[in-house]
């Protein structure tokens, strides 16, 4: 048996570990634009208050992927009065520690103060964990 056969899996563990940590850094320093970047896209039906629902991008998602994949048009599809906010949540608004603080500061308090009664926090994939992060932390 050669010698690389019986390192192969040692080797790939660490090459795998060394990118994985190469690609978190790379993550975790990417520049974050403040506020979050966030589009609304109004509910297509008139109705005294609006329902708001904010919607976070998945792993590989950015604000475009979900402008241009038609998440809001679908919500809005089942839920004709409801207002969608996609916001621009990406990878490394959640590596510096920030997200919760940033959902709450720039996202849900201005919406509160806008009006907005009734808030849904939804994502799919990472966007999942961020709505989580963010109901562990302020529940409700």
């Amino acid at each position: 048996m050669h010698a690389f056969s019986r390192h192969r899996g040692k080797l790939l563990r660490a090459l795998l570990g060394a990118s994985l940590g190469l690609l978190a850094s790379a993550c975790a320093t990417g520049k974050l634009k403040e506020p979050m970047p966030s589009t609304l896209v109004p509910a297509p039906e008139a109705a005294p208050s609006h329902p708001l629902v904010i919607v976070l991008p998945g792993r590989y998602d950015s604000l475009r992927d979900l402008q241009t994949k038609g998440i809001a048009q679908a919500i809005q599809k089942s839920w004709p009065v409801a207002d969608v906010l996609l916001v621009g949540a990406t990878p490394p608004y959640y590596m510096d520690g920030g997200l919760v603080r940033r959902l709450r500061d720039q996202v849900i308090e201005p919406a509160r103060r806008k009006g907005y009664r009734d808030i849904w926090l939804s994502g799919a994939s990472q966007g999942g964990m961020g709505s989580l992060f963010y109901e562990r932390t302020y529940p409700g």
